[in-house]
């Protein structure tokens, strides 16, 4: 485990310039050591399960190194480490607690993502919603519009059959007015035609009356 670890910084040191892919090293050496101390073999499914997820294409290399890494170190003398166990243990535990650290923030961070993104997705669902009833709301108005202009239209249609009925009626009304009034200037005519003969009749009358009233007086002298 010592001579691993040791591997490990000199690694990062050459060859990893980024802070992600020392973590992702780290992490996987340590799921490596933590499955040998159970007695398991570490395998790219144990690894991924040791860390909750992750992809193959990255565990495998990584763990490929560190089984090449523990050949290499299987080659060392025991002498070299007992001598760099003590410095190895202080270097490990300082990694440990860095992976740990370091992934207690990576998994605070994606926590915080994935509260964010579902706080979007609630914003979203709720004025999905809004919107939905606004939609609904807006097709019951213009539901009750078209009803209400058709209610109109057929009243409509229904006024203007009525104004041309009466209209109809009025100059039906009208024709015959003036058919009467016609007839009653004829009468009218007629009445003064025998009121003037009348009126000739009662004066020639008259004067007969007066003639046969004459001659009485004289034949009575």
């Amino acid at each position: 485990m010592s001579i691993t670890l040791q591997y490990v910084t000199l690694y990062k040191g050459r060859h990893l310039g980024q802070e992600e892919m020392a973590i992702n090293q780290q992490r996987v050496f340590q799921a490596a050591e933590q499955l040998i101390e159970q007695g398991t073999e570490p395998t790219n499914r144990n690894i991924r399960e040791v860390l909750g997820g992750g992809s193959l294409e990255t565990i495998t290399p990584l763990l490929r190194e560190w089984k090449l890494l523990q050949e290499q170190s299987a080659d060392i003398p025991n002498s070299v480490h007992v001598a760099m166990d003590h410095t190895l243990k202080r270097v490990w535990i300082e990694a440990k607690d860095h992976a740990k650290r370091t992934f207690v923030g990576e998994r605070m961070l994606l926590e915080a993502q994935i509260s964010k993104l579902e706080d979007e997705l609630r914003l979203a669902d709720e004025a999905k919603e809004k919107t939905d009833a606004d939609i609904a709301k807006l097709q019951e108005t213009i539901k009750a519009g078209e009803a209400a202009a058709e209610l109109a239209k057929s009243q409509s249609a229904e006024r203007i059959a009525d104004l041309k009925s009466a209209l109809s009626e009025t100059k039906e009304e009208a024709k015959e007015a003036r058919t009467s009034e016609r007839d009653l200037n004829k009468q009218l005519v007629a009445l003064t035609k025998e009121a003037s003969e009348l009126r000739v009749l009662a004066e020639k009358a008259q004067a007969d009356a007066d003639h046969a009233n004459a001659k009485l007086r004289g034949d009575t002298k």
